[in-house]
Formats: C-alpha cells, sequence, structure tokens
C-alpha cells in the first residue's frame, strides 16, 4: 500500500530525496492521528522530512538503523489501553529509547464511503477502531462484514482506489484522510464518546 502525497504515489517507508537523521517517521498513514499528532509536537515540520510506515516492527527498525532520528507513535488509548504493536515494540527497545515528549490527543473516527450509507456492506478499520464504534456501527450498518487493515488511513485509501472490494465498503479514520482522498462523509463521529490517545515522541538513547 502507498500514501499519496499531492498527485503522486510516495512509498510506505520511503523518502523520495535521501534520509538523515533529521527525518520524523510516524505510525500509519497520511492524516492519520500519529501524522496529525506530529505536526502538533512539531509546528511547521515539512511533509518531506516525514515517513509513513504502518508497521510497528518496521517504524521502530527505521529508528534503531539509524534511517530516521524519532518517531511518533501511539502509546495507548481511552478504548483498548496500551496499543498491543507498540508495547511489543516498546519491551525489545525501551531501554535503548528517549522519551522527548507526550501529549493527550482527541481521536474522534469519522465514517465514509463512496457508495450510500443504505448499501454499506464492509467496515475497512483497525481492530482498536473498529472496537471504538462498534456499537454505532452495528446500528446503522448492520450485518456488515469487516475488513482488517494496518491503518484508518489506509482504509480510506483503499476505498478511493475504487476496488471491487471496497464498492460497497465503509472506512474508519481521522476526518482529513476522506477529505484528503475526496471520500464522501457519513458520520463525523462514530463513538460518541470523548476518546483520546497518548501519543509520544521517541528517540534512540
Amino acid at each position: 500500500m502507498f500514501t499519496k502525497k499531492g498527485n503522486e504515489p510516495l512509498p510506505q517507508g520511503i523518502r523520495v530525496a535521501g534520509t538523515s537523521n533529521g527525518l520524523v517517521a510516524v505510525f500509519g498513514g497520511l492524516w492519520s492521528f500519529s501524522y496529525q499528532a506530529s505536526l502538533d509536537f512539531f509546528p511547521g515540520l515539512s511533509s518531506e522530512s516525514i515517513l509513513f510506515q504502518p508497521r510497528a516492527r518496521d517504524l521502530f527498525g527505521m529508528l534503531m538503523e539509524g534511517v530516521v532520528g524519532t518517531i511518533v507513535v501511539p502509546l495507548e488509548n481511552t478504548v483498548i489501553g496500551p496499543i498491543p504493536d507498540i508495547e511489543a515494540q516498546m519491551e525489545i527497545y525501551g531501554n535503548d529509547l528517549v522519551q522527548r515528549l507526550k501529549r493527550d490527543f482527541p481521536i474522534p473516527m469519522a465514517c465514509g464511503g463512496l457508495c450510500r450509507p443504505e448499501e454499506v456492506r464492509e467496515i475497512a478499520s483497525t481492530q482498536a477502531s473498529y472496537g471504538q464504534c462498534k456499537g454505532s456501527l452495528d446500528a446503522r450498518f448492520p450485518g456488515h462484514a469487516y475488513i482488517e487493515v494496518q491503518d484508518t488511513a489506509q482504509g480510506v485509501e483503499r476505498i478511493a482506489m475504487k476496488g471491487a472490494e471496497t464498492r460497497y465498503a465503509a472506512g474508519l479514520a481521522p476526518a482529513r484522510a476522506f477529505s484528503y482522498n475526496r471520500v464522501p462523509l457519513f458520520y463525523q463521529d462514530m463513538s460518541g464518546q470523548k476518546d483520546c490517545a497518548t501519543f509520544a515522541v521517541l528517540r534512540k538513547r
């Protein structure tokens, strides 16, 4: 999968013009909550300095190998507690990392798709986001199937590609991911709760 940058494809975890320790890698894709947190942590950060990586193992590997100097990750949220993939990597590399910044951010989960709401048959989402909105999803889209994706923004990208497998799918993601990919919104916040997540900036010792 890839994250779009303007009209050009940007491969996951790869920078177009070289690498340096000044790069920042985020967990997820463009307009994921981790990406939005990185802009809050580092106002004025250029998109050319950000790498997108949907796999926690590869994200931490990029930091430990010196491909990037900083990563931004979600540590936990009010829905499921610690994020399992991140927690597993912290257990491996925790002694080699320094936590520079840590903040809580709201994580309202929007929902949208290219079909009409009454036509939705599948929901494309991460397990955490799907669990966060399960009650509302069951009420609004009874009998739907679940499509697991590695990142919420990635799910919206798949829908935007207009493939047959997502023709009748709705995504769960930050609202900006829908507007960026030109996928119509059905609902601004599916959970109806004031859910939040704790994000951190990590660097190698």
